[in-house]
């Protein structure tokens, strides 16, 4: 078994995997002929379009959520890359981690969307609220399963949301932050898709 910088991959969903705002924008267009886009370089949502709060919550618990949860395209590039990841796996490490900002009907929509691309069933999936606890959770679950001593060095984080990043690097997890336009203020390290990234490579 080769021996991995990483024993545990935690990866994100939506601006990941998940192409969330594309769908968002086209469903938006839509339901709100008359309204647009203001911006895009924030992750909050209400400052992005001219219903402003309003955002909520359409984008999050009406059919047109379900529609942009459901349909929203791939990140094409990174989807193919981390589908080849899971092929490379051999059960040993690093192990994969699908960790999203999900509740509700959000959780059943993204559970078809994964269903959709034959990921649903292959690795774990943890849709939280508290990431860090979570992956907290993850970490010490594994080192009672595998019996061996994993550290939060060990792990890291693939996301696109700062604030997720932060939580992870505040329990000592490496991060690599995928690179959009609503994350430009992010110090640390960055990348386009998962391409660019190899979680096999060893020390």
């Amino acid at each position: 078994m080769k021996e991995t910088k990483y024993k545990i991959v935690f990866i994100d969903i939506d601006g990941v995997l998940r192409n969330f705002v594309a769908k968002m924008k086209e469903i938006f267009l839509r339901d709100f002929p008359h309204e647009h886009i203001i911006r895009e370089d924030r992750y909050d949502l209400r400052e992005w379009t001219s219903i402003k709060d309003r955002i909520f919550p359409w984008v999050t618990d009406t059919d047109s959520a379900r529609i942009i949860f459901t349909e929203a395209p791939e990140h094409p590039r990174s989807m193919i890359v981390f589908l080849s990841w899971l092929n490379r796996s051999d059960g040993g490490f690093p192990k994969f981690f699908i960790v999203t900002h999900q509740i509700g009907l959000r959780v059943e929509w993204t559970r078809f969307w994964l269903k959709q691309r034959s990921i649903w069933g292959k690795i774990p999936v943890f849709y939280t609220f508290d990431k860090p606890g979570i992956m907290k959770f993850i970490i010490e679950q594994q080192n009672v399963i595998t019996e061996t001593m994993i550290e939060p060095r060990h792990c890291i984080l693939l996301d696109d949301n700062i604030k997720e990043l932060q939580g992870a690097e505040a329990i000592g997890i490496d991060t690599l932050c995928i690179d959009r336009t609503w994350n430009q203020e992010w110090p640390g390290p960055k990348i386009k898709h998962l391409g660019e990234f190899d979680p096999f490579e060893g020390y």
